[in-house]
This record gives structure tokens, sequence and C-alpha cells, in this order.
């Protein structure tokens, strides 16, 4: 989807991504998952015995905890000679492994463009979503591969 993103939804979604970095609970997530990769006593521990406790782990809850995923590699900036070249970006995302939505957006020049990947058959997530855009004045233009 490319979607024109004025001033004023860029700063209110800046404000929003900051107050959410900046939320205590999510600084004590991230704090206790940098403390995991740090631990010095998983660090010592064999890969062949993390392995197989890692899978057990994956097997017993998988993504389980996660209702979607969203990837934003920002602002993608080009040197100006390749400018007049790109007409936009887009983010691919691989296939699903669950029937949950995946979401990942990229912004160039103006523009944002928007991709949704996964494996449910329904399209509720985003027919919802971009009509929200479009009800905040915000201009849309779709694309799909569907085939229903």
């Amino acid at each position: 989807m490319r979607i024109k993103i004025s001033e004023d939804v860029s700063r209110e979604y800046y404000e929003t991504v900051k107050d959410i970095l900046e939320n205590k609970d999510f600084i004590k997530l991230r704090l206790y998952t940098q403390h995991n990769t740090t631990n010095r006593l998983l660090q010592i521990v064999p890969i062949v015995l993390k392995n197989p406790v890692m899978s057990l782990g994956y097997k017993l809850a998988g993504v389980l905890p996660y209702s979607g995923t969203y990837t934003n590699p920002g602002p993608f900036p080009v040197p100006e000679e390749m400018a007049p070249h790109i007409h936009h970006m887009e983010v691919i995302l691989g296939q699903a492994t669950t029937p949950r939505p995946h979401c990942a957006s990229m912004s160039y020049g103006d523009i944002m463009e928007i991709t949704f990947a996964g494996t449910q058959k329904e399209s509720d997530t985003e027919r919802d979503f971009f009509r929200f855009l479009v009800r905040e004045g915000i201009p849309v233009k779709g694309e799909s591969n569907r085939t229903e």
C-alpha cells in the first residue's frame, strides 16, 4: 500500500513510538532481555545443551504469546543521483508460519509502503487497518495479490 504521510501524522507517529520506548514496562522488558544476552552462565553453557532446551521451549510455547508481528526499518534514504530512478520502496515479508497477521512498513520520500502477510484466509485486519487510515483522511492506494 502506498500512503502519503503528512508532517502531522509523522509527528504523531514519532511521539507515539517515543512514548512506548520510554514506557517503564517496556524498559524493564528490554533490560531483562539484555541481561539474558550478557548473562555469563548462559554464555558458557554449550550450544549442544542450549539448542534442545530452546527447541522444547518453542514446542511448548512457540509463538503463542504473539498476536502478530510488525517490522519497520524506517525511512530509506538514497543518494540524490539515484532518486530520479526509484519509484517506491517495499519491505517484502517472508512466508508466515502461523495464521497471524505480519506487517511491515518502510518510507521513501513522502510515501510509506505498508505490507501485510500471513497464512490466514480472511483479510479483516488489513481491511480494517486501511479503512481506519481512510477515515482519518490519509490517502491510500491499495494493491493485493490475493486470488479470492
